[in-house]
């Protein structure tokens, strides 16, 4: 065994705002949000073992229906094994490390609501990891950026100063890790009581560096109603030309 998926459904969905009951169970071209992510590690080769974190009794269950019921887009699903997730999302990786098999070389750390995470870039992440003991997709930030100064009333009449964009990535996922150096760095920062919000925190606040892996197709979260409607026209275009 070289390497191990941990994908996180656990998240509350709060900025759903009610309109979608559980994102990660939700519809998206056909099948489960949560399935679309299996579907590409799978067939990017990692396809060992997969830690499905989850949020309480009812998702588990809803899960593992979803994945019975779609066994032609996901054939592995003896492969498996269900997580109770944490209070924080950190918490949630701890929980599936304790998981992990001992052999497993390497771990991937994947949020379930990014749906469109495509073969290509996790084979790229994949061939990162295999020198490198940490890296993570990630994306360079293209935006004009500003930092509010000060204002008078909320952001009116607002001094900026401008950020310098040159040096600045948004980070993605999935991000993977050394599956010794990933416990190690969860262990830390539960001693030190860290509390961070992405697994490169954790691994970079112990020293380590991370390798940036640009990531050359759309990896969208999904976060609001209204980013289904836009995963949905990124699968309908990729399908169209592939």
């Amino acid at each position: 065994m070289s390497t191990v998926a941990i994908v996180l459904c656990a998240g509350s969905g709060a900025r759903m705002r009610g309109e979608v009951a559980d994102k990660t169970l939700a519809p998206l071209a056909g099948r489960p949000v949560f399935l679309h992510s299996l579907q590409a590690l799978a067939e990017a080769g990692v396809d060992d073992a997969f830690l499905l974190v989850y949020r309480d009794d009812e998702q588990r269950v809803a899960l593992a229906e979803a994945l019975a019921a779609h066994r032609e887009f996901f054939p592995f699903s003896e492969r498996v094994r269900f997580v109770p997730g944490g209070a924080r999302r950190q918490d949630s990786v701890t929980n599936a490390l304790a998981h992990v098999p001992a052999e497993a070389k390497t771990v991937l750390v994947h949020d379930a609501a990014r749906p469109l995470v495509s073969v290509r870039a996790l084979k790229l992440l994949l061939a990162a990891l295999a020198t490198d003991p940490a890296a993570s997709l990630a994306r360079p930030v293209t935006d004009t950026l500003r930092e509010v100064e000060s204002a008078t009333a909320g952001t009116r009449h607002a001094r900026l100063r401008t950020v310098d964009r040159s040096q600045l990535f948004a980070m993605e996922t999935p991000q993977g890790f050394r599956t010794e150096l990933l416990r190690q760095a969860h262990a830390e920062a539960a001693r030190q009581g860290w509390d961070v919000t992405d697994d490169t925190s954790v691994v970079t606040a112990c020293g380590h560096g991370v390798t940036l892996v640009s990531n050359p197709d759309p990896n969208p979260k999904l976060t609001t109603p209204a980013d289904f409607a836009w995963c949905e026209f990124l699968l309908g275009k990729s399908q169209n030309h592939g």
